[in-house]
């Protein structure tokens, strides 16, 4: 079922309540992190204020955990800036926190060790799933650019029965809190 439906002034799209979907990371190796998309200009992570600060003040404890390709990269240039906007570094379109020989997000790592206050960045976590903010809207979407890419968390999503609400809890509450998922949860009631 196709559309948007209006919660707390955001508009989120009913996929958002009907699709099935498991981040299968052990077979995409986070593709999402490193895949190039012919045609398509993409920034990295998108980072708030506060993240983009986190990353800069630790960059050189975080350069020792990045592939040793974007070390320098890293230690001088690890955020982005794009019309305002934060982002992860790309590197020949390759996040420079995606360590390709550790085979997670550098950001993860950082995270676990307690470096700083340092996540992953919420854009990240919550993908496939977009939260967008407009001078004079806000909604949730299902993106598609990774489709091909992601098929196999789709996969996955199906065999285990797992909708994508369900699988995004964690960074939906991170981000637009508690009471907002519940409120997704019960409207997806009527949608399944």
């Amino acid at each position: 079922m196709k559309g948007y439906t209006e919660i707390n002034g955001i508009q989120i799209d009913h996929r958002i309540f009907t699709e099935k979907f498991c981040c299968d990371y052990e077979e995409c190796k986070g593709a999402c992190c490193y895949q190039h998309i012919p045609g398509v200009e993409l920034n990295g992570g998108a980072l708030s204020y506060y993240d983009a600060a986190e990353i800069l003040l630790h960059r050189k404890e975080l350069s020792l955990l990045c592939d040793k390709d974007d070390q320098q990269i890293t230690r001088e240039q690890p955020v982005s800036k794009d019309g305002g906007n934060f982002y992860t570094t790309l590197k020949k379109e390759k996040c420079v926190f995606s360590s390709m020989c550790k085979g997670t997000c550098v950001l993860k790592i950082a995270k676990d060790k307690k470096i700083g206050d340092i996540d992953i960045p919420l854009s990240c976590q919550l993908y496939p799933i977009v939260w967008e903010v407009y001078p004079t809207y806000e909604c949730l979407r299902v993106e598609n650019i990774y489709d091909e890419i992601c098929v196999c968390g789709y996969e996955k999503g199906k065999r285990e029965n797992v909708f994508l609400l369900d699988f995004m809890k964690a960074p939906i509450i991170r981000g637009l809190g508690e009471e907002f998922y519940s409120k997704l949860k019960d409207f997806q009631k009527d949608f399944i």
